[in-house]
């Protein structure tokens, strides 16, 4: 799956909710999904590409904070749309976290 697919399929997915940022400053993450009030941030990389010292630091840093963060390949597209899932089925008085483990099993 190529990277375009992967924007296209994320502009379907998510009409409302998605924020394309174009004039992102240097190690922002590409895009902003708000799902159930969680903002989940979305760096894009072909499936060849590798994410910078800062792009790095900043998804660690939203990790840590109250949002998700990812750098997200065209090959695990299929992955983030199941956490998605899990994010819109969770109710917005439960922690994300808890939800997770609840699911694995």
């Amino acid at each position: 799956m190529q990277l375009k697919t992967v924007f296209s399929l994320f502009s379907s997915l998510f009409p409302k909710q998605i924020e394309f940022r174009k004039d992102v400053k240097s190690g922002l993450p590409d895009m902003r999904i708000v799902v159930n009030g969680l903002a989940l941030e979305v760096e894009l990389k072909d499936t060849n590409g590798t994410p910078s010292e800062l792009q790095k630091h900043n998804i660690r840093q939203i990790n840590r904070s109250t949002g998700l963060g990812f750098v997200l390949y065209p090959e695990g597209f299929p992955k983030f749309q199941k956490i998605v899932k899990v994010v819109k089925t969770c109710p917005p008085n439960v922690p994300i976290v808890t939800a997770f483990t609840l699911r694995k099993h």
